[in-house]
């Protein structure tokens, strides 16, 4: 008994020093964050930019949250491309996982500023893992659509 608590407390101190890299990873990209991104997201995906993290919400995620420190968010994102029907059409795709916390994950296709969203998942609410998204979004000649992903549990 003694030696599974051992295992316990060396495991837990593990994925605390993980997840504190993690959020001083995420400090340095900061300034990464889309224009006008969705309310309290603790972070995301868009296509010009990449991954994407709200350090204060992030920070505030994993301290509300009544789980071990090392369940992060693990989110992916991707645009999707679609001639099948004689006209090109776009959708975003967005998934996460964060281990036992009831999350969501969101996809857009916005403009590049952010200012205008063309179509929208809204957010998917699950527990551990969600997937969203979002509806075609038909291109045209000068088209500045761009796909974004968001996730955070508030």
């Amino acid at each position: 008994m003694m030696k599974l608590k051992r295992i316990i407390i060396t495991v837990g101190l593990v994925m605390a020093l993980t997840s504190s890299c993690a959020v001083s990873t995420a400090a340095s990209n900061d300034s990464n964050l889309p224009p006008q991104s969705e309310e309290n997201a603790v972070g995301g995906w868009d296509e010009d930019t990449g991954y994407f993290f709200n350090v204060s919400e992030y920070n505030n995620a994993l301290e509300e949250s009544q789980v071990l420190p090392a369940s992060s968010p693990i989110h992916s994102g991707e645009k999707i491309k679609d001639d099948s029907t004689g006209t090109t059409r776009f959708a975003a795709h967005g998934w996460t996982v964060w281990t036992g916390v009831y999350h969501y994950t969101r996809a857009r296709m916005e403009n590049r500023k952010g200012t205008i969203v063309y179509t929208d998942s809204n957010r998917i609410w699950d527990v551990s893992g969600t997937e969203a998204y979002s509806p075609w979004w038909y291109w045209s000649v000068g088209d500045e659509s761009i796909a974004r992903t968001y996730y955070g549990n508030s």
